[in-house]
């Protein structure tokens, strides 16, 4: 049906996941024996979407076409306090 070529395309790539992640962390001392830190982290902090890559089967009616699903985890943020002594 169509000669030569094959039903996948391996060379399309989807576009390339940039995430931007951050930390900040800050130790506090209370006492000479005990201190608190804080800590502050963000995954995908630019919040940037990556979308799924395109259908790369020549057999099918959205071939090329790339789907509005996100293939990479929205932004993640958590904060943690920690004592120690």
């Amino acid at each position: 049906m169509f000669g030569n070529v094959s039903r996948q395309l391996p060379d399309v790539r989807i576009p390339p996941n940039k995430a931007f992640n951050l930390l900040v962390e800050k130790q506090f001392a209370i006492r000479e024996q005990i201190r608190a830190e804080f800590r502050f982290e963000m995954f995908s902090a630019a919040n940037s979407v990556v979308f799924a890559g395109p259908q790369t089967s020549i057999t099918s009616s959205t071939f090329g076409t790339i789907s509005l699903t996100q293939a990479n985890t929205p932004r993640v943020v958590q904060f943690a306090l920690r004592l120690v002594f």
